[in-house]
């Protein structure tokens, strides 16, 4: 998605900077060379302020991955090295020190993709995984999406918008490890009325067959078709936090649509549990303040991010951290922060 603040930057590259707590700061250039079925490319520029010794294991790091090059190699990576950044920028390591004694912040500029995780961590750098990089996705579900179970998406197991939900249970249900499609039953059951589901073959159709506690088991039972949205959504959620084919690192958009306050709290819980039991890091989005209260900020795993708008109309994110509290303090719940404006992300123009 190209800038449209000005149209003389539109094919400006798109900045990313993230900075940590030790000042160390990392900036992505994301640019597209807008040819036809042209991909994105990404440069990376690293920048640390009073890291002599990381410059030093940059510098080792470096001349450690060169020395392994063939000769084609060696030119290659040199046109492509000079092609994304300034080669002024790379000190040596008695350049590097040099320059940390005179200047409190030492740009370094650098690329890890080509390394092996081996060579990274011999100079104590923690490789990335570019595997779930790669593979994250932003759900969306929809009602209409989730309903239709004989629609398949382009993208497996789960589409972005609910597609492949069927299927998924029902590999799940198939598989010799029934311990996911457990798990999903469980999380399901903070609906009252939920007591299980099953999937079976009607007319050449596939469809989830719910059974409602309060509805006598040898009556009729519904299907899918029948079933509260907030209901097929849960099901969504809750499948794609369980199984082991769906990618371990995802955001999800308004995770609290079609599901009341108290349901957005307890969901919350529940995929925070289920997260840290798979292996799963997602981001979700929310203007829903009751989901707040599924939160527990003195768990460091869990984080709350306020996004706003800065004057000049960039995206800000700012880590919100759970305020002291003395004790004779009122304890006031997050939605109720959130709604007197304590928290940010507020439209301020009403």
């Amino acid at each position: 998605m190209r800038s449209a603040f000005l149209s003389k930057n539109a094919n400006e590259p798109i900045i990313i900077t993230a900075q940590d707590v030790r000042d160390t700061t990392v900036q992505y250039s994301i640019n597209n060379d807008n040819a036809p079925y042209s991909n994105w490319t990404c440069g990376v520029h690293l920048r640390t302020r009073g890291g002599k010794d990381k410059i030093k294991n940059l510098s080792r790091l470096l001349k450690s991955y060169v020395d392994s090059l063939t000769l084609d190699e060696l030119t290659s990576f040199r046109e492509e090295f000079e092609k994304q950044f300034d080669i002024n920028t790379l000190k040596l390591a008695s350049a590097a020190d040099k320059a940390a004694s005179t200047s409190p912040l030492v740009p370094l500029s650098f690329t890890f993709e080509k390394m092996s995780p081996e060579m990274l961590a011999e100079h104590g750098f923690a490789p990335a995984n570019f595997d779930d990089l790669e593979n994250f996705l932003i759900f969306s579900p929809e009602n209409s999406a989730l309903r239709a179970f004989e629609r398949d998406g382009q993208i497996e197991p789960l589409g972005i918008n609910g597609e492949g939900l069927l299927k998924l249970l029902t590999v799940m249900s198939q598989s010799d490890d029934l311990s996911e499609i457990k798990a999903v039953k469980k999380s399901l059951k903070m609906f009252g009325w939920f007591q299980d589901f099953l999937i079976k073959n009607e007319d050449g159709r596939e469809k989830m067959i719910l059974q409602d506690c309060f509805v006598d088991q040898d009556g009729k039972m519904f299907d899918q078709r029948s079933a509260n949205e907030g209901f097929l959504f849960a099901a969504f959620y809750f499948a794609l936090f369980s199984s082991r084919l769906t990618p371990t690192f995802f955001a999800i958009d308004n995770i609290d649509a079609s599901l009341n306050p108290k349901l957005c709290e307890r969901l919350i819980r529940l995929l925070v549990q289920s997260s840290k039991k798979n292996n799963k890091q997602a981001i979700l989005t929310t203007h829903n303040p009751a989901t707040l209260d599924g939160l527990n900020l003195d768990d460091d795993e869990q984080r709350l991010f306020v996004v706003s708008r800065g004057r000049s109309g960039q995206t800000r994110i700012r880590r919100f951290a759970k305020p002291q509290r003395g004790s004779s303090d009122y304890p006031i719940r997050l939605s109720e922060a959130f709604i007197r404006g304590s928290l940010g992300g507020l439209p301020k123009g009403f």
